[in-house]
C-alpha cells in the first residue's frame, strides 16, 4: 500500500510539473527580472552589506501570492525569541511570523527538511504543519547511504527565489556570516530551481530512489546550454547544479562537474570563501583521499599562473584534520591561504554554533559559483546541494568585492597561525 501510495503522489507531481514545463519552455528571457547578493553580517562585525538575508527573506515572502517552497537542512527560527534582544533572535521571530502571515491569507507553503532528530528538532515546522503548512521529512540515509539534506533555497510563485548558504535558522541571520542569491521575477531559471525542489518532495515519500527521474524532472539549464537571462537590465548567463549524483536528473550538471570547470577555465583569479575546505571526506568513515577540487586549484596555480586566495574559517567547531590541507596549499607557488575568525561577540554567554563565516563560493575572472556546500567530500558525493553559477561581469565584480573586502579586514589572519 505504501508503495502505491508512492506511486500515485509521483505520478500527480510529475503531470504537474511537466504541465508548467510547458509554459516555461518558450521563453528563457526574464524581462523584469533582477539578481542580488544576500548576506548576513554577524552582530559586531564591521563589514557593510547591500541588503540582508533578512530583508530578502523578507521580501520573499511578504510578497508571496500563491505558493512558497522551500528545501532546508532544518529550521529553528524562534529559538532566539527567550534571549535578550541584544543577540538578535528578533529577526529569526520575523521571518517564522511572516510564514504564518503568508499561510493566513491562502499563499500554499510545501517545506521539506532533513529528518528532524534530537539535536536538530523540528519545533518550528511542527507549529507551521499545525497551522495547515505542508511538511515533509527525508531519511536521505535511507535513500542514499549516507549524508543530509543540506540545501537552503525558498522559492516562491515559481518566479522569485532565494539560494545560499543561511539555513533557516535565526543565528543565520544574526550571530552568522553567510551569502547568497536573491533572484526575482525569472520564471525560466526559477522554474529550474523548483525542478530540484520538487525531487527532494516526492523523494520524502518515496521507499528508494528512482533509477532515472525521467523526463519531467529534466533540467532546462545546464553548464552547456545556459539559460540566456535579462537582468537588472543586463545580459546573463546561468545554470543550477545539482549534487549528490542520485540527484542529478537528465540534462542536469553535477555540483562538483560545475565547481571543477569554474576553477578550470579560470585565467588569471580564483577566490574562494567556503567554511570547511578537504581534499577528503570529513563524516564518511573511514575518512578517504579525494583530490578532485585540489587537484583543480593546484593545476591552475602551478600550469596556468593562477592566482588563488582561499578565506577559511576558524572557529570552535573546526575539525582537526583542515589545517594540514591548508598549510600544504599554502606552500604553493601563486596560491595564498587565510583563516577568517569572526570575533566572539560583545555579551556573553555566547550562542553555541555561532561567529563563523558559513559562506561557500567561489569567484574567478569568469564566473561566480554560490552554493550551499562546504567542501569536502562528503558533501558532493552524498549531500543534498544546489549551485548557481552566474556569468555576468558586473555581478562578478560585485562578489569579488565582497571577496576583497573580507581578505582586506581585520579578521584575516595568516593559515600559520593555527
Amino acid at each position: 500500500m505504501k508503495v502505491l501510495y508512492t506511486c500515485i503522489l509521483l505520478i500527480i507531481s510529475l503531470f504537474s510539473v511537466s504541465s508548467f514545463k510547458i509554459d516555461i519552455d518558450s521563453s528563457n528571457n526574464c524581462q523584469d527580472g533582477t539578481i542580488q547578493i544576500a548576506e548576513s553580517i554577524p552582530l559586531g562585525l564591521n563589514l557593510q552589506t547591500n541588503l540582508t538575508t533578512h530583508d530578502a527573506w523578507m521580501q520573499l515572502i511578504t510578497n508571496a501570492k500563491k505558493s512558497i517552497d522551500m528545501g532546508i537542512f532544518y529550521m529553528t527560527l524562534t529559538d532566539g525569541g527567550q534571549l535578550n534582544p541584544v543577540y538578535g533572535g528578533q529577526l529569526g521571530m520575523d521571518i517564522f511570523k511572516a510564514l504564518a502571515e503568508a499561510n493566513s491569507r491562502g499563499v500554499q507553503i510545501r517545506i521539506v527538511q532533513n529528518q528532524p532528530s534530537k539535536s536538530m528538532p523540528d519545533n518550528d515546522t511542527q507549529a507551521l504543519a499545525q497551522m495547515g503548512v505542508q511538511v515533509r521529512s527525508i531519511n536521505w540515509p535511507n535513500l542514499v547511504g549516507a549524508g543530509i539534506l543540506h540545501t537552503k533555497v525558498i522559492v516562491v510563485d515559481q518566479s522569485s527565489a532565494y539560494l545560499g548558504s543561511a539555513n533557516l535558522d535565526w543565528r543565520s541571520l544574526a550571530q552568522v556570516k553567510e551569502l547568497g542569491v536573491f533572484l526575482q521575477n525569472c520564471p525560466s531559471m526559477v522554474y529550474d530551481t523548483e525542478t530540484a525542489f520538487e525531487q527532494y518532495w516526492e523523494a520524502a515519500a518515496m521507499s528508494q530512489l528512482p533509477n532515472n527521474w525521467g523526463s519531467s524532472f529534466t533540467a532546462l539549464f545546464n553548464q552547456t546550454n545556459m539559460a540566456s537571462l535579462l537582468l537588472n537590465n543586463q545580459q546573463y548567463q546561468m545554470f543550477l547544479a545539482v549534487s549528490p549524483p542520485q540527484f542529478v536528473s537528465d540534462d542536469r550538471t553535477g555540483d562538483i562537474d560545475a565547481l571543477v570547470a569554474a576553477m578550470n577555465a579560470a585565467n588569471s583569479s580564483i577566490c574562494i570563501s567556503v567554511m570547511d575546505y578537504t581534499p577528503a571526506s570529513l563524516y564518511n568513515r573511514p575518512n578517504t583521499f579525494w583530490p578532485v577540487m585540489d587537484n583543480a586549484i593546484r593545476a591552475a596555480a602551478f600550469n596556468r599562473n593562477v592566482k588563488v586566495r582561499m578565506l577559511i574559517s576558524h572557529w570552535n567547531q573546526t575539525n582537526s584534520r583542515i589545517p594540514q590541507w591548508l598549510h600544504s596549499l599554502d606552500q604553493v607557488s601563486n596560491i595564498d591561504v587565510r583563516w577568517f575568525v569572526v570575533p566572539d561577540f560583545s555579551v556573553n554567554p555566547q550562542v553555541p554554533y555561532t561567529r563563523v563565516n558559513h559562506a561557500k563560493y567561489m569567484v574567478t575572472e569568469n564566473q561566480s559559483y554560490i552554493g550551499t556546500s562546504n567542501w569536502s567530500e562528503d558533501y558532493y558525493t552524498n549531500t543534498g546541494g544546489l549551485s548557481y553559477n552566474i556569468f555576468n561581469t558586473q555581478f562578478t565584480s560585485q562578489l569579488q568585492s565582497i571577496f576583497d573586502r573580507d581578505w582586506n579586514s581585520p579578521y584575516t589572519f595568516p593559515i600559520t597561525q593555527w
